[in-house]
């Protein structure tokens, strides 16, 4: 049997705290069949009390997966007491979580900075059988988002959502129902797209608190998934088959400049005998996951069912457009036209340095009003790294850093939401299970499957034209906009 660790290797700056993150777990041991030690770090983490806005903390959300006698992987479910496991130390605190799917790792004590190197002991809740060939440790970054009040809509961008008596913002002040229509206490939307009928209180709304991803999903975290898949699942995730020759890019239909997608198949898989191998080569010199080969690049042509598929086999869920307005501008009054780093002026990055590697960055820069997103016409055909604006004296304009310390809800890839048309009330976040269906996609009961889902925040080739701006963060103008095929513009998060 071997141990392997697969980690979310990205050096950035997350708003509110000053210092580059690097995830990293290494040296796992397995103590027995039921119990796994391993040492997480990472550069970036902050507990904030509950008077110091944004009042929230980051945190990791880590899982497991072993590979069975037959090759399959499985996910490994975990103990769901607190007190089974372990930490070297007082820095950390382990939240088990009642589906025991994984854990959530975050600072023990009031304060921000550097985790040093610390071991953690993972408690099984059942024993991994002893015919299991291969055991992986992989790690998520998160932000917690505070349950509490927030706004919908700005009275200004396409389709946002207002009072139903009125073009003011509306407030969300409770898990209740919320009734629409157009009376006082009612939700509308001003435009086009409105809710399909009364926001059904089993429909996250945002005021409830959650995880979510602190990126936008990586291209090397996407590998990782593709490679615990079968050649059956793996076909239904790419759009090159599985079976094609080493170095084809699996994603984009270019076989050459694939707008900066670097996935490519580094072992042919075999139908019917062996899943393919996948890493990244952004760099196109056929040395496959390299310093430059673009691993922490957002994530781009997923379609919703890619989407769908990583955060069931994560044991994540995907997010909806109102806790996507919630994790973009928390409990602030909404600045008309405003983009998720509080203000209503953006600066397009597009002239890029360290290109491919995990410090990419460009040179432009935030001014004390304008902040720094990928979103222009001109320039880039594909996404940068997540979190590019990082640096030692990064603050929220120049990260584009949300509220509460989220990267790149505007610009980047567009964020895939479940939105409020009727097929989308009918979900009630359920969480996936870490296990897909013998085809590859996420079978969780309620997820909006082939419709119910839009586009939110903008992306690479968002323009800011008058009026226009995809990336305001109540912009709607593409909240109905299915995605059922892959864009170079398109990825994605979730949350838990």
């Amino acid at each position: 049997m071997r141990l392997l660790i697969l980690f979310s290797l990205i050096s950035l700056l997350p708003f509110p705290c000053a210092f580059a993150n690097n995830l990293q777990l290494a040296q796992p041991r397995l103590l027995n069949q039921t119990s796994l030690a391993v040492t997480i770090s990472w550069d970036n983490s902050w507990l904030l009390a509950s008077n110091q806005p944004p009042a929230n903390h980051d945190a990791v959300w880590l899982f497991l997966k072993y590979q069975t006698s037959q090759g399959d992987w499985k996910h490994v479910d975990l103990s769901t007491l607190d007190g089974d496991f372990g930490v070297m130390g007082n820095v950390l605190e382990i939240k088990a979580v009642s589906d025991g799917k994984g854990i959530f790792v975050k600072r023990a004590m009031m304060g921000a900075g550097t985790i040093s190197p610390t071991v953690i002991q993972l408690a099984f809740a059942t024993p991994l059988p002893p015919s299991f060939q291969d055991l992986k440790v992989f790690g998520i970054e998160m932000v917690h988002i505070p349950e509490g009040p927030f706004w919908l809509g700005d009275s200004a961008q396409f389709n946002h959502f207002r009072k139903g008596d009125s073009a003011g913002p509306f407030p969300v002040t409770s898990t209740l129902q919320i009734p629409v229509g157009t009376a006082s206490g009612t939700l509308y939307n001003g435009g086009d797209a409105p809710p399909a009928a009364d926001i059904p209180a089993a429909y996250p709304n945002g005021y409830d608190g959650f995880y979510l991803m602190k990126y936008e999903l990586g291209q090397a975290q996407y590998v990782d998934f593709l490679n615990c898949l079968t050649y059956p699942q793996q076909a239904a995730h790419t759009v090159k088959s599985p079976d094609s020759p080493v170095g084809t890019y699996v994603l984009a239909n270019l076989s050459t400049n694939p707008q900066r997608n670097g996935i490519v198949i580094a072992q042919s898989g075999i139908a019917g005998m062996r899943p393919a191998r996948f890493a990244c080569d952004a760099s196109g010199d056929g040395r496959h996951s390299r310093p430059d080969d673009g691993q922490t690049r957002a994530c781009n042509f997923l379609n919703w069912q890619d989407l769908l598929a990583y955060l069931d086999w994560a044991a994540l869920r995907p997010i909806t457009e109102l806790e996507f307005e919630k994790a973009c501008r928390g409990p602030e009054y909404p600045v008309p036209r405003g983009f998720a780093w509080g203000t209503a002026s953006v600066i397009d990055a597009n002239t890029i340095v360290q290109d491919g590697t995990e410090n990419e960055g460009v040179t432009e820069t935030a001014t004390a009003t304008a902040g720094l997103a990928s979103h222009g016409y001109s320039g880039l055909d594909g996404p940068l790294r997540a979190g590019f604006g990082g640096h030692a004296t990064s603050n929220r304009l120049q990260i584009g850093g949300s509220y509460y310390g989220v990267l790149e809800l505007s610009g980047n890839v567009w964020e895939l939401c479940v939105n409020v048309t009727l097929e989308g009330l009918n979900y009630d976040g359920k969480l996936g299970d870490g296990t897909l269906d013998i085809t590859g996609q996420a079978d969780v009961a309620n997820w909006p499957i082939s419709a119910g889902v839009g586009h939110r925040g903008g992306a690479l080739f968002s323009g800011i034209v008058g009026e226009f701006r995809d990336l305001a963060i109540s912009d709607r103008f593409y909240a109905e906009l299915h995605p059922g095929l892959r864009r170079h513009t398109t990825g994605g998060r979730g949350g838990r």
